[in-house]
Formats: C-alpha cells, structure tokens, sequence
C-alpha cells in the first residue's frame, strides 16, 4: 500500500510577528484558515519557552503547553480551529493532512 503524499502539506507558522502575530501578553492567535482532517503542531527548538495551544480561549494560563522540540497530534477541520500563544519570538511547525 502506498500513500499518496501530495495530500500531506508542511509549513512554518511563526508566532514573532510574522505568520501569525502572537505574544506572550496579548490574546491567542488562530493558524491560518485552511480546511484539513488532522494536524501535528510542534514547539520550534530555538523557541525561548513554551507556546500553549488550544481553543480561542487559550493564554498564559490555558491550553497544552509545547516545550522546545515537542509535537501534539490533534483532528481539526480547520486549522482556524487551533490557536496558540507565546513569546514573541517563538515559532511552531504544523504538518497538516488535506
């Protein structure tokens, strides 16, 4: 059996003011809307600390914390669905499944 891996994307979401804008003072910010059945999201290395993921509720005190190097598996319709807060400079990578 093989997969067809044109249905697998990969992408570099940065919580620094880029891809999406996310601080660690400010509200969580939504990935990018992009319809998809599942997502792996994992905490960049270079990272200062944790980002936390979550719902739109997700913050300083709420959701799952990534450390540097983690991954989460989670099933999403959307990746609008998943939000994430963080230092300024923190980034995750998101694997997501179309």
């Amino acid at each position: 059996m093989s997969a067809d891996i044109t249905k697998f994307a990969f992408g570099l979401i940065g919580v620094d003011g880029t891809l999406p804008d996310v601080t660690a003072t400010g509200p969580a910010t939504p990935l990018p809307s992009l319809e998809c059945h599942s997502a792996v999201i994992q905490a960049m290395h270079g990272n200062i600390g944790y980002v936390r993921v979550g719902d739109s509720n997700t913050g300083a005190a709420r959701g799952y914390e990534l450390f540097q190097g983690e991954p989460i598996a989670i099933t999403v319709n959307n990746l609008n669905e998943v939000y994430i807060y963080g230092n300024g400079t923190d980034k995750v990578a998101v694997l997501y499944i179309l």
